[in-house]
């Protein structure tokens, strides 16, 4: 299965402690049950219990499992494999939080939760852009593909993914995506995107985001 050992790569030591309270916004009001996959420490899913009063179930392959387990309704210390127990129980939201890029086979870890949601659930995602101008720019001018401990090009990373590339995933799936948000603007840092901007504003977009956001359902 795609979150097994074998197939995915984790991190030890950086993020786990994160809230993510920018993906909050995503995540539907009215949802009663959710799975965090990937949940890392729990920080996302407690958010997401004190702001939606909702119960959140976590899977986690490292030992931030541990501390998630004092947070959330249930954690499985674990990969999604096909045989862990979720005893029939359906998710109205199904969370990746920066978890697909990490997996071999995101294309059959998103294909099984298609078993695990409610008929109206959807998919809660944040993916990294690899069309973002400080990785294009390294690559065309410079030859550079340098992987890094955190960021679009983080060494654990397995796939890459753009903004037209993650409609395809999904669409192909089966889902809609519902809402798609880029994050993490670069502009600020770049006068010459800055500049382009004022002129291509839309065709420029691409280049500017770290990361998307997004919501999706099935079809």
């Amino acid at each position: 299965m795609s979150f097994s050992k074998e197939l995915y790569r984790v991190k030890k030591d950086d993020y786990y402690s994160q809230e993510r309270m920018e993906m909050l916004p995503f995540v539907p009001k009215g949802v009663k049950t959710v799975l965090d996959i990937g949940c890392s420490s729990g920080g996302f899913g407690k958010i997401l219990k004190e702001n939606l009063k909702c119960e959140v179930w976590g899977i986690e392959p490292t030992e931030a499992a541990t501390e998630a387990s004092k947070h959330l309704d249930k954690v499985f210390y674990d990969y999604f494999h096909k045989d862990l127990d979720f005893s029939n129980k359906k998710f109205d939201a199904i969370i990746f939080n920066d978890v697909l890029e990490h997996l071999i086979d995101p294309w059959e870890s998103l294909t099984r939760c298609k078993t695990l949601l409610t008929p109206n659930g959807c998919i809660i995602a944040s993916i990294p852009n690899v069309q973002c101008y400080s990785v294009v720019k390294d690559l065309v001018f410079n030859g550079h593909w340098k992987y890094q401990s955190s960021g679009i090009l983080d060494k654990t990373h397995l796939r890459f993914f753009t903004k037209r590339s993650i409609f395809d995933i999904f669409s192909n799936l089966g889902f809609e995506i519902i809402s798609i948000e880029g994050q993490n603007s670069i502009l600020k840092g770049s006068r010459l995107l800055r500049f382009i901007s004022f002129f291509i504003r839309d065709r420029i977009a691409p280049f500017t985001f770290i990361n998307y956001a997004l919501c999706a359902r099935l079809k």
